[in-house]
């Protein structure tokens, strides 16, 4: 069972955008050594202009403006002044204070209380 978790954890992190492309990189540099140079270059080539495509700042933003606009911004209570927010906006289920904190990585599960 445990190795099938390492497994999931170990390709999950080589199927990111970056090792992805990378290692796609790598193999057209092994194909283009071989006997399939036009298959190798391609690759390399198409592998490589993705990633630089992706890593620029136009296309960054158009990836991550839906899911920042689809979430409003979490501001704690002291630093709201209520009168400010509309009246739906304070009522609003996305618009609430947290309970707990809860800190993974411990030997065990521990729960702080918020101190706002």
């Amino acid at each position: 069972m445990q190795t099938m978790f390492l497994a999931k954890k170990w390709l999950g992190s080589l199927l990111l955008p970056l090792p992805l492309l990378l290692i796609l990189a790598f193999l057209g540099l092994i194909l283009l050594y071989r006997q399939h140079k036009n298959a190798g270059g391609a690759l390399l080539v198409l592998s490589l202009l993705c990633l630089c495509l992706l890593s620029t700042r136009p296309v960054a933003n158009a990836l991550i403006s839906p899911l920042e606009s689809r979430y409003p911004t979490y501001l704690p209570a002291s630093l709201v002044n209520p009168d400010s927010l509309a009246h739906s906006d304070a009522e609003s289920p996305h618009y609430r204070q947290p309970q707990d904190i809860i800190v993974l990585g411990q030997p065990k599960w521990r729960m702080l209380t918020c101190p706002y």
